[in-house]
């Protein structure tokens, strides 16, 4: 039986109860680069929908700035750099990002996605064996 309670536009635009979705919702948007969620192209908000709702680790970089957006999933990939939520990529990954900053702005100026020769290794050299291992 339904309570009869709507979800708001914020529980729309950033579903669940996790860490993340939380963050998301009490997160500054209005004074934001982004600006409000309701102002944001369907695509931006349907990508932190499915992000938010996958149990994979997942990642929405968006913009020039690359502004990092993940889910509760991802949070052991960034170690000590949780939370970076709106954070440029740049900043958040600046010790590898000499390998990962050519890919994505390859994505971003071609449309094309990218991918390594080895995939089951990059993550492995460009993060550590070990944080790798937590996915594991």
């Amino acid at each position: 039986m339904s309570s009869g309670k709507r979800p708001g536009q914020a529980e729309l635009a950033f579903p669940g109860d996790g860490e993340m979705a939380r963050r998301m919702r009490a997160y500054p948007w209005t004074s934001s680069p982004l600006g409000d969620p309701a102002d944001w192209p369907a695509s931006l908000r349907t990508a932190c929908r499915i992000c938010l709702t996958s149990r994979f680790p997942m990642i929405v970089w968006w913009g020039e700035q690359l502004f990092m957006f993940y889910n509760d999933a991802y949070r052991p990939l960034m170690g000590n750099k949780h939370p970076g939520l709106m954070r440029p990529g740049d900043q958040v990954w600046a010790e590898i990002w000499a390998t990962v900053g050519p890919m994505l702005d390859s994505v971003l100026h071609t449309g094309q996605a990218t991918w390594s020769e080895d995939p089951a290794d990059e993550p492995a050299r460009l993060l550590g064996r070990d944080l790798l291992d937590l996915l594991l």
